[in-house]
């Protein structure tokens, strides 16, 4: 399930969602260069542990507490 959220997410192109789109991306480009399923794997990881810390704190995703906000 989460394999098929994240993939709609990249081929839609909604990069503003916890950023996980542009992390994708980012580690398909030098110097990291992971393949496609490697990524997607990291990008899940991403989503679980942020929803893990937004559900434990009881808060809403912050996008000026983002890397990128």
């Amino acid at each position: 399930m989460l394999f098929l959220y994240k993939k709609t997410f990249i081929y839609q192109g909604m990069n503003c969602i916890f950023e996980l789109s542009s992390f994708s991306y980012k580690l398909k480009k030098p110097p990291y260069v992971k393949k496609h399923k490697v990524a997607m794997i990291a990008c899940m990881n991403k989503l679980l542990k942020t929803i893990h810390y937004l559900i434990s704190n009881n808060e809403y995703y912050d996008y000026t507490k983002s890397p990128r906000g």
